[in-house]
């Protein structure tokens, strides 16, 4: 068992005061002597203690309080081996093992779990015959003047808690050294017992330790991992798997010192017939002097391989798949409540050795971390139209409710009951103009989808479809970028896409080509097409509210122009939009292989 750092033990809670009456049995030390006058005038048991009065117990054990001590005979432990070890060391994981606060006697039917002096749980149980740690009790109910004394055939093997695990084990050193920065240990008055005053200052007779750590809070990982109380099961990556999976997310997370992003909000009203993603918007840039680029980007990327690396055992979800394996059930979910798809790789295909228990739970120390990255730290992003919109031209939107049925039949799904926001021109001389913020995207390549509603759920009693173009606004290493997608592209995708013909945009004055055009197809459900993909140099993920690419559509049928009037009786001028997702590219590759 890897030696913890036990200068980290949680106090025991379940008492108030230590000579309170047994919650086991009613019995009362009748004997004169204290535990320590007993064992240590006994010959099979002067291992345990010799090893007892190394750490000065003997005379923890020769006080006034209840006491119950739990004491393997000779021969029947590797007394050896302890008595190698540091006093710190031996203190917490041997002779605090052993000793509990209160009077436990035995008789009758029994199943008590009992906390130790090192904060450590036990289960007391038998009728007749019984167990303490799964160790047998030979002897039990010896009374005593300040408690009660039972002999072992052996030791009770000490576990440490999952943090402490982590702050010790071998071959995890970046994972320690991570928690290793935000480690505190502070000394807890209230359950630390008082000894004399020595020159005017307090001392303790048994201090408590109590151990805190920011990464184990809500916002990070979300996990009491000093919690003996608790149960989780968490992965421990070798430092090559810990610098692997850091070198992958690490890449997703590229910074510029400056950042700039168009400012929808400052953006003039464009021209009716302007041409869509002209140079000459009001860009208004924004910059922020705070960043720092390595230090950002490599806090985000440690933050995002800790967040999912504990799941409670206790989860509905997870248990199963803990207590009967991964073949048990296909998903786990984390602390943090995200879900992931492969329970059998993530928790045996890479396991070094077998897993390690402990006193609250099981550690796995696996050589490779295997999330699916868009599980984990490039997930897919989806944008519904309704609640990303940052400014809307020439247009004017009517919130639609969809019914639970209708829904359904769009998505072929369960999806319940949905509202979106139609958008139709404010005239008839009017080109729409919709911008759409793009929140959370990664250093990353992207397929990028348009949902579309059909024309049944629009304003007009039409079929008709409706042609969009698509600018996309970001950040490149020169500034301010616009990225035009091409129908070209978009029909190297299996998606249903129509274009003008030829014949209907020559000479055209807003630039309705071919190469521009995306029309939305399908009269009686939702169509995702395809847009095209596209690569972000840098990410905005982490950074402050405001920052973040954006997404013009627009819809470039202008009844202003009669050179569009043989398109009038054919399409609509309606965007029905539901959303705008971006599907990470080895997601999009996993899935067509998966096919």
């Amino acid at each position: 068992m890897m030696a913890a750092a036990l200068l980290t033990a949680v106090s025991c809670t379940d008492f108030d005061d230590y000579n309170d009456e047994p919650t086991v049995s009613s019995a009362k030390p009748t004997a004169e002597q204290t535990v320590w006058q007993i064992i240590s005038q006994r010959e099979d048991l002067s291992d345990f203690v010799s090893l007892v009065k190394r750490v000065g117990y003997d005379e923890t054990l020769n006080e006034l309080n209840a006491y119950t001590v739990w004491v393997p005979k000779n021969g029947t432990f590797d007394a050896g081996k302890y008595a190698q070890i540091s006093d710190s060391l031996l203190r917490e994981q041997f002779v605090k093992n052993h000793i509990a606060k209160f009077n436990y006697s035995v008789m009758g039917e029994v199943d008590e779990r009992v906390c130790m002096l090192n904060g450590k749980y036990y289960q007391l149980k038998g009728n007749g015959e019984y167990t303490y740690g799964d160790m047998p009790i030979t002897e039990s109910n010896v009374p005593c003047s300040n408690g009660t004394l039972h002999l072992l055939t052996g030791n009770v093997p000490f576990y440490p808690n999952l943090y402490e695990y982590i702050m010790a084990a071998e071959g995890i050193g970046q994972l320690r050294d991570y928690f290793k920065k935000y480690h505190k240990v502070e000394l807890n008055l209230k359950e630390s017992e008082k000894g004399p005053m020595v020159n005017g200052m307090q001392t303790y007779v048994d201090s408590v330790l109590t151990t805190s750590n920011e990464l184990l809070t809500k916002n990070r990982l979300n996990a009491a991992l000093t919690n003996e109380d608790s149960s989780y099961t968490v992965l421990m990556p070798t430092d090559e798997a810990y610098t692997k999976m850091y070198n992958n997310v690490r890449n997703c997370y590229k910074y510029l010192t400056n950042t700039t992003v168009q400012d929808v909000e400052k953006l003039e009203q464009p021209h009716a017939a302007s041409k869509q993603g002209d140079t000459e918007r009001n860009v208004y840039k924004k910059v922020s002097d705070e960043i720092n680029p390595v230090y950002l980007a490599d806090s985000l990327a440690r933050l995002s391989i800790l967040r999912n690396l504990a799941y409670s055992n206790r989860d509905t979800m997870n248990v199963d798949v803990i207590a009967k394996g991964p073949q048990a059930g296909d998903s786990l979910k984390s602390t943090r409540g995200d879900r992931f798809s492969n329970p059998e790789e993530l928790l045996n295909k890479y396991l070094v050795g077998e897993r390690v228990k402990m006193s609250n739970g099981w550690a796995h120390v696996v050589d490779s971390l295997a999330f699916k990255s868009w599980e984990f730290y490039n997930p897919e992003l989806e944008y519904e139209i309704k609640d990303n919109v940052v400014k809307h031209f020439l247009t004017t939107p009517l919130e639609v409710t969809v019914p639970d049925s209708t829904a359904k039949k769009l998505f072929d799904s369960q999806k319940e009951e949905f509202k979106f926001n139609l958008y139709y021109p404010t005239d008839e001389f009017c080109v729409p103009n919709l911008f759409v913020k793009l929140p959370k995207v990664r250093a990353a390549a992207y397929n990028f989808y348009c949902v579309v509603l059909p024309a049944s759920q629009g304003r007009e009693t039409t079929n008709k479809p409706t042609p969009l173009n698509f600018d996309l606004s970001y950040c490149g290493s020169g500034g301010l970028t616009n990225y035009h997608f091409s129908s070209k592209v978009a029909a190297t995708e299996d998606s249903t896409t129509y274009h003008f013909t030829e014949e209907m945009v020559t000479n055209s004055p807003i630039n309705l080509t071919i190469e521009t055009a995306f029309i939305s197809t399908e009269t009686e459900k939702a169509d995702t097409i395809y847009l095209g993909q596209f690569a972000f140099p840098f990410c905005y993920e982490g950074l402050e509210s405001g920052f973040y690419p954006s997404l013009n559509i627009t819809c470039p049928l202008s009844y202003s122009d009669s050179l569009f009037e043989p398109l009038y009786d054919q399409y609509s001028t309606e965007m029905r939009i539901y959303s705008i997702i971006l599907r990470p590219v080895e997601k999009s590759q996993y899935e067509a292989n998966k096919q």
